[in-house]
């Protein structure tokens, strides 16, 4: 197996799982993650190296997928559209297991990226290498995001614990 194939198969489940957190659609997901393998291909084919391709990876599909959610908003305003939930459509996410996406899609496009990665397992430097931040407030931020997200499931009556 070469080393392209090695990179494919150690990152495509966690690009995958992050991607569809951030679109909740598994065929745009698949486009993307294939678009980033085409570039990263073309990238290293050509001598160029990327030093953590971990990271490189991670960061273009969270890129990709912020991109992609900013086209959808140009035909149609997906924010308000979420703010402007029912109380009927709150119940019915509730019902259906949907609350914590609910909650995501309340966050900050940072914010969800921030939490999705901790969700993932990533460990705060990866984190901050990611998002650009300082490994110093990663503790801080994700701290201060469960508890928006805590207050947002307790809106819909939803208890996190």
């Amino acid at each position: 197996m070469n080393q392209f194939e090695a990179t494919y198969q150690e990152n495509y489940s966690r690009m995958f799982n992050i991607g569809l957190k951030m679109t909740n659609n598994e065929d745009v997901v698949r486009d993307i993650i294939q678009d980033i393998f085409e570039k990263y291909y073309l990238r290293t084919k050509n001598g160029n190296s990327i030093s953590k391709p971990q990271n490189w990876l991670v960061k273009a599909t969270i890129y990709s997928c912020i991109d992609w959610n900013k086209s959808r908003k140009r035909f149609k305003d997906y924010e308000s559209a979420l703010n402007q939930v029912s109380d009927e459509k709150q119940f019915a996410a509730i019902q259906n297991n949907n609350a914590l996406d609910y909650a995501l899609s309340k966050l900050r496009s940072k914010e969800r990226t921030i939490i999705i990665l901790y969700s993932e397992g990533f460990k705060y430097l990866e984190i901050a290498e990611i998002t650009d931040m300082k490994q110093t407030s990663i503790g801080q931020t994700i701290a201060r995001i469960l508890r928006k997200m805590e207050k947002t499931l307790k809106t819909i009556d939803y208890e996190m614990y």
